[in-house]
């Protein structure tokens, strides 16, 4: 996963090889798939243009993308700003998935329609007429999913219109090719 975890184990391969271990070829995904993207870069002819987004760059996108609708969860309004780190992290998590912004609208939708189908005696304290605290819970993190969907869109859009790719975007790439030819 690491640049540290390839040094580790060219170490580990060359105490039991010797020397011939700097000729195999070790990488990280993302190093492996910048390979691959090079050597063959007829099979990748949609990618000729883009570029690498820079970690500057993905924050501006996503700092576009928070500034331009009110976002409860995702920009509050006293640091619209905190929480930036955390989406770009969750955004690659999902990527590193190959879980798409439709396939996690799917993954909410159906939490959403499970949640909706809770009786609403099961939903709802009888003392205090208020949301259970497990369903208030359930409640709020769907929520901010739906937000988070919104801006995990938004942000692939950005990053296609300005002809960018994270490195995320590139395994994927490969991989959908890797899985087609």
């Amino acid at each position: 996963f690491t640049d540290a975890g390839v040094t580790a184990m060219r170490n580990r391969l060359k105490s039991f090889i010797g020397t011939t271990a700097y000729d195999v070829c070790i990488n990280t995904f993302h190093g492996f798939c910048v390979e691959i993207l090079q050597r063959f870069p007829e099979k990748f002819i949609e990618m000729r243009s883009a570029e690498t987004a820079d970690d500057l760059q993905k924050i501006q996108i996503l700092q576009e993308i928070l500034q331009k609708e009110k976002y409860q969860w995702l920009a509050p309004f006293k640091n619209p700003n905190c929480f930036l780190q955390s989406i770009l992290g969750k955004i690659s998590t999902l990527k590193r998935e190959d879980i798409s912004p439709e396939d996690f609208t799917q993954v909410v939708t159906q939490e959403k329609e499970e949640f909706e189908s809770i009786p609403q005696d099961d939903l709802i304290n009888a003392k205090t007429g208020k949301i259970k605290g497990k369903y208030q819970t359930q409640k709020k993190r769907l929520e901010k999913w739906e937000e988070f969907i919104r801006v995990y869109e938004q942000y692939q859009s950005a990053l296609q219109e300005r002809g960018l790719l994270d490195f995320d975007d590139q395994i994927l790439f490969v991989l959908k090719k890797l899985r087609e030819d």
